[in-house]
């Protein structure tokens, strides 16, 4: 098998059933259509960060940012912890499947050791107010369709789409056009000719 292959084959694993947890379609369908925007954790503090408060602005799969305000000495499992509860990923084994990471000078993922401070992990830290992170999947499970979580399921769908799309994943176009046709399923549920005559579909 190609790789090709084996991306289409992971992706409709993936997708069954429907990627997209139900309760956020809605929300995602806005999100895309909009530019990146700032998202406050519900328990994060108000004001302007600083050198002893300072936030963690991390990019989601999504496209939206989180900033998370944390103490200076916070280590990086305070804001892993934070955006598995504002992300609402419930299965305790498949949280281990995600993490949060930067982008070194070489343009290299370096993901946070949960245990160490994050100011002694970022470079520069100590003279910034804002830290700029990602939040990614870091391991990949040996059996897709053994996952439980749906939103597990959906995050990685979206790193896979991230990865093709910021070249670290190879696609060519047909397979492209596959995946983009399993996400459109996913979204919009089984072609049904009298719903979807007019909407693009």
């Amino acid at each position: 098998l190609s790789l090709d292959s084996l991306l289409v084959g992971k992706i409709s694993c993936l997708l069954t059933p429907a990627i997209m947890p139900q309760d956020t379609k809605t929300d995602e369908t806005k999100r895309r259509s909009s530019p990146p925007t700032d998202t406050k954790m519900d328990n994060a503090e108000n004001g302007q960060p600083t050198r002893n408060r300072p936030h963690c602005k991390v990019l989601l799969l999504d496209g939206e940012y989180c900033v998370v305000p944390v103490d200076k000495k916070a280590k990086g499992e305070v804001v892993i912890k934070e955006l598995f509860r504002h992300l609402e990923l419930k299965d305790l084994q498949e949280k281990e499947y995600f993490s949060v990471y930067y982008i070194d000078h070489t343009g290299c993922m370096i993901f946070l050791n949960p245990f160490n401070q994050i100011r002694r992990q970022l470079p520069n830290a100590s003279s910034r107010t804002t830290w700029e992170l990602y939040f990614g999947v870091q391991f990949y499970a040996t059996e897709l369709s053994m996952l439980a979580d749906e939103m597990t399921r959906y995050l990685y769908v979206l790193q896979i789409c991230r990865d093709i799309q910021e070249k670290r994943l190879y696609a060519d176009h047909a397979t492209k056009l596959q995946l983009t046709s399993l996400l459109v399923q996913a979204n919009c549920g089984d072609y049904d000719q009298s719903q979807h005559h007019t909407s693009g579909y």
